[in-house]
């Protein structure tokens, strides 16, 4: 046991304050700027508080390096070791006893605890540190342990702790107006901006930058670099030891930061250098606020961060690079002045400051749900919006959630956890390796090796890539292979020690120590269990594949994993075109159908082919969107056989029916009354008919499956389909056809003009007519063409009576000259009708 180590900070001249809060309020905020004392002395100075009693000091630390780190430090403060009266839970670390007082406890853990004791009996109050970080794990287990407040726990206190977050307005959401607020002396940072030269990306102008700062006399004390990464810090790392070779080890020290490090390396990374060597720290955005790194003055920013979202288009989780806040830049620079006056430079133009985002989103707002969504079955809500949350889970996002997951077997219709449902969440990882992990078991028998096989997979799947480098091979086998044992030259040691450490645990918790040897050729077929909706089958010999999702994504054709006709894809990265499978494995058609049987269905498919102009049906076996097997279809379904022919028709136009006069003719009679009538008359014109088509051109199609067959029916007859018989009848009473004139002749009467129905007739065969003629109930007089007995228009009227009073007379004398032979009486009234087209001799 070491000795006790307590240094003064600002945070202890509020502790006081914040135990007066605590006295008569259950929710308190605490907001103190980073490395103020707030995480490693406000839970130890719970201990003694009446209030407290027997109980424990919990908080939640988001991050494993934060917690290790406070928990340690906390420990060093008394002069114990971690699992005295300050304990650890991480997801692989537990260090607890029976003298624990304080626990530091990471995200996933806390929901764990929460959902196994609801009333977390044994504790008195819970501390959320680093709350501005509003991950979903940190807002699932708010929302919990609000609801245990006011449901069984009105004791438990819950401090919420952060270095930036609007104090007031969370307090308003929490109904608290407790808040401690912690002031401490900031030394000035000088901030310049060094944008990145032409065709220079990111991590290589961090590089460069490193090496220009420590060379330059102006910048003294450790460097921290801000990259968004592990990819990154990788490739800064490499290249800043390159280009300061020797300096290296004697003077200065690289020394990266990220969750996956071994503890020992944290540790070191966190300290000044016992060798009193320059540090140059590369960190993940952890070190924004989570830890405090001593000895640094100079912080380079690159400005940007990885973050969780989902993909609502494709229903994926995605991790992508994004834009930093203005609050996490300032965040980022403040790390240059803790100790002493500092400098940050930022990696982009001052100008850009004003389009980044002023806060970072709570994460609930932009990620995959999935596990949400599984907590909140297990944890009973029967409707997820009931819960108190401080952002609702978006409805898109939470349907894609819920859906995968029915699609999984892990909830049931009514979003309730199934048996399979339940025994996967004990197993405490992502949904979809929990589902893969179970599935296995069910399939050793038939599998040999498929349960030591799916926890390495898991293990590999878990956390960051197992290989680095820019142009990493996409096949899961070889991770697989390097975690058996295998050397590889772009293997990360670290993730694989992680990776291990987990694949461990995980066949312990399977009990699978019995169970045969892994077997790497079935990667492709576990990957399938767990991404069922990423399957894939090669479209092309160019890297194109389509997903079982219907998604597209492609693949470097050189890779060698690109010629296998299916994979089975874990990893994507982008969006439509720019959409790349990052982690696949090759799967074998017959295990596809053999473990994928309940997804595969048989159905008719088909329509209207564009290319060949005419209907065509097959039958196809399919998973999703792909199609596994297809043969011609002979007999398909009559409905799926009009639809296509309605959609021919609607892309080939009307001219594919057969036309003659007499349908032109009965389609301008319905066009004419319903320009009248148009409430009681359907539209014709072609876009009209088209629209509607579905509605007229099926109970036409008896036994009518093709082109050929649409092409011989009469239009005519198709769009009688638009009428009942009693429009039928009422159509040829107020529109006829043709008319009869004094002479006895039936005369078609056109239609077709805009300017209302034509009757061309002789003028000889109207003789003693006297009135008009008219239809529509004789509201519309019929336009008279007057002819000649060479049947030339003499005469355009809709007013016999007047033409026979006042134009017929000088017609007549026209007529005389030109027609002789026939007979024109001086008074056509009482003269007799004739078709003839002379007189009788």
């Amino acid at each position: 046991m070491s000795a006790p180590t307590h240094v003064p900070l600002p945070v202890d001249g509020a502790l006081a304050e914040l135990h007066a809060a605590l006295d008569h309020q259950r929710r308190v905020i605490l907001q103190a700027p980073p490395g103020t004392g707030k995480t490693t002395r406000v839970p130890p100075s719970l201990i003694e508080q009446p209030w407290v009693g027997e109980r424990k000091v919990l908080m939640l630390e988001p991050r494993r390096v934060a917690a290790r780190a406070a928990a340690t430090r906390m420990a060093e403060e008394r002069g114990e070791q971690v699992g005295d009266t300050i304990g650890l839970r991480t997801r692989n670390d537990t260090r607890v006893s029976a003298i624990t007082r304080v626990e530091v406890v990471t995200e996933g853990v806390l929901t764990r605890m929460l959902l196994d004791d609801p009333a977390l009996e044994g504790y008195a109050v819970v501390l959320f540190d680093e709350f501005h970080e509003r991950s979903i794990h940190t807002d699932t287990a708010l929302a919990f342990l609000r609801e245990t407040v006011g449901a069984l726990r009105p004791d438990l206190r819950i401090v919420v702790m952060s270095a930036t977050l609007n104090a007031e307005a969370l307090g308003a959401r929490l109904r608290t107006d407790a808040v401690v607020k912690v002031e401490a002396e900031r030394h000035p940072v000088t901030i310049s901006h060094r944008p990145p030269e032409p065709g220079e990306d990111l991590p290589d102008a961090a590089a460069a930058a490193v090496v220009d700062t420590v060379g330059s006399d102006a910048h003294a004390g450790d460097l921290l670099v801000f990259l968004p990464g592990v990819g990154a810090i990788t490739r800064v790392e490499r290249f800043v030891r390159r280009a300061l070779g020797s300096r290296l080890d004697d003077e200065l020290v690289v020394m990266p930061l990220h969750g996956s490090l071994r503890g020992d390396d944290q540790d070191a990374a966190l300290r000044r250098d016992p060798r009193g060597r320059r540090k140059i720290v590369l960190a993940t955005p952890l070190a924004e606020t989570s830890v405090t790194i001593d000895g640094v003055a100079t912080v380079i920013d690159t400005g940007q961060r990885r973050r969780p979202e989902i993909d609502h288009g494709r229903g994926m989780g995605v991790l992508r690079t994004v834009t930093a806040s203005r609050a996490a830049a300032d965040q980022r620079a403040g790390r240059a002045g803790r100790q002493q006056p500092g400098t940050c430079i930022r990696l982009w133009h001052a100008a850009d400051d004003a389009h980044r985002p002023a806060d970072e989103p709570p994460e609930i707002t932009t990620a995959d749900l999935s596990s949400l969504a599984l907590d909140v079955a297990a944890w009973g809500a029967t409707d997820i919006h009931e819960l108190p949350w401080l952002d609702a889970p978006p409805a898109p996002a939470l349907g894609q959630a819920r859906a995968l997951l029915a699609d999984l077997e892990l909830l049931d219709a009514e979003h309730r956890l199934t048996d399979h449902g339940r025994y996967a969440h004990r197993l405490g990882t992502d949904p979809r390796l929990a589902h893969l992990l179970t599935r296995s078991i069910e399939l050793e028998a038939a599998y040999p090796g498929a349960v030591a096989t799916a926890c390495l997979l898991a293990a590999a799947l878990a956390d960051r890539d197992l290989l680095r480098g820019r142009r990493r091979p996409v096949d899961l086998r070889l991770r697989l292979d390097a975690l058996l044992g295998t050397r590889r030259d772009d293997a990360d040691p670290q993730a694989l020690r992680l990776a291990r450490d987990t694949a461990r645990r995980l066949e312990r918790r399977l009990g699978a120590s019995d169970a045969a040897a892994a077997d790497l050729d079935l990667a492709g077929l576990l990957t399938s269990v767990a991404f069922p909706d990423r399957i894939a089958h090669r479209r092309n010999d160019g890297g194109s594949f389509l997903l079982a999702s219907g998604t597209g994504v492609a693949i470097d054709p050189d890779d060698g994993i690109a010629r296998h006709q299916w994979l089975a894809v874990a990893e994507t990265e982008g969006v439509g075109a720019d959409a790349r499978i990052l982690t696949a494995a090759p799967l074998q058609l017959d295990d596809l159908e053999a473990v994928h049987a309940h997804r595969i269905v048989e159905r008719d498919e088909g329509g209207w082919d564009r290319r060949a102009r005419d209907v065509a049906f097959e039958r196809q076996r399919r998973l999703g969107s792909l199609i596994l097997q297809r043969r011609p279809e002979t007999a398909p379904d009559e409905a799926a056989v009009a639809a296509a022919l309605v959609a021919g028709l609607r892309r080939e136009g009307l001219g594919l029916l057969r036309w003659d006069d007499s349908d032109r003719r009965f389609r301008e009679r319905l066009a004419f009354v319903h320009a009248h009538d148009p409430e009681t008359w359907p539209a014709v014109g072609d876009d009209d008919l088209l629209a509607t088509a579905d509605s007229w051109l099926p109970p036409r199609l008896d036994r009518t499956s093709r082109r050929k067959d649409l092409e011989s029916m009469a239009a005519s007859d198709v769009l009688s389909g638009l009428l009942d018989w009693r429009q039928g009848r009422e159509l040829d009473r107020i529109a006829p056809t043709h008319w009869e004139v004094p002479s006895g002749s039936r005369i078609p009467i056109d239609y077709s003009f805009e300017d209302g129905p034509v009757l061309a007739v002789r003028l000889q065969e109207l003789f003693g007519l006297i009135e008009s003629p008219a239809v529509l109930g004789r509201r519309v007089p019929l336009t008279l063409h007057l002819l000649s007995p060479a049947h030339r228009p003499v005469q355009v009227t809709q007013d016999l009576v007047s033409f026979w009073a006042e134009g017929y007379a000088e017609v007549r004398r026209e007529l005389r000259g030109r027609y002789p032979k026939h007979h024109w009486p001086e008074d056509p009234l009482t003269a007799t009708p004739t078709s003839r087209a002379k007189r009788r001799s």
